[in-house]
């Protein structure tokens, strides 16, 4: 099971397996926490709001506020978000990642329309022009999100098996004191981050890719300046790469 976060409740839906990732698991775990409370409870859960709103807690009592969303004529409000709006990418047949989640409301391209370079265009525009500049990826720009939420920017991540679109979203800013990531301590020459690279340096050169990836349980990377240092697949820690010639115990 996966939670489905709307604007305004939590709801539980079964997840598609073909598209469960490490990225899911991590999300979902952030919003079930975020749904069953960390703390005190949550009084938007199971609270309704009209069209165009959304739930805020207001010193403990559900409050509907505008969504603030300045939607063109072209576009519609997605009540689950943008994560997985239909880009020229989707009309010209590339693959995408796309999480079974459901986010923040978002402004999305009208049905049978698809986002080219932060506009709306039919499908016969993106058999023209191919997919965006940035193989679908919507920017952080184009992307606002709502109080409380920061954006991960996507990107087209490439291997030897093919491409795949990692779609930006909006993801939470801040850690469920449960989960108790304030009191992380990172190894030496590493630092605690919400966002961080998707590609890191190591010592052998490592592959470097375009984007960053975020959310609110973060991670340890090297500080700047240093790199990884990698030993039979693992993750030894951090270096200066004047230090990479030097050898290294996994002890």
């Amino acid at each position: 099971m996966c939670i489905k976060y709307a604007a305004n409740k939590c709801l539980g839906r079964t997840m598609n397996t073909n598209s469960l990732t490490f990225l899911n698991v991590i999300l979902a775990l952030v919003f079930v926490l975020e749904c069953v409370g960390a703390g005190e409870p949550n009084p938007c859960i199971g609270y309704q709001c009209k069209k165009n709103q959304r739930c805020i807690s207001n010193y403990g009592r559900p409050q509907c506020i505008a969504l603030d969303l300045n939607c063109t004529k072209d576009e519609v409000v997605g009540d689950c978000g943008n994560v997985c709006e239909p880009t020229c990418a989707d009309a010209n047949g590339q693959k995408r990642e796309c999480p079974a989640l459901c986010g923040p409301p978002a402004c999305v391209c009208k049905p049978n329309t698809y986002r080219y370079n932060g506009t709306c265009v039919s499908a016969k525009v993106c058999k023209q022009n191919g997919t965006d500049d940035n193989g679908g990826v919507t920017p952080c720009s184009r992307f606002p999100c709502p109080s409380g939420y920061q954006c991960s920017e996507g990107a087209v991540i490439c291997t030897s098996d093919g491409c795949v679109t990692r779609p930006t979203q909006c993801v939470p800013e801040s850690c469920p004191d449960i989960l108790g990531c304030n009191n992380v301590t990172c190894p030496r020459n590493m630092e605690r981050v919400t966002c961080y690279p998707l590609c890191e340096l190591d010592c052998a050169g490592g592959d470097s890719c375009p984007g960053t990836q975020c959310n609110s349980l973060g991670r340890c990377v090297c500080k700047k300046g240093y790199v990884l240092v990698f030993r039979e697949n693992r993750r030894l820690g951090c270096v200066k790469k004047n230090d990479c010639a030097c050898t290294y115990d996994s002890n």
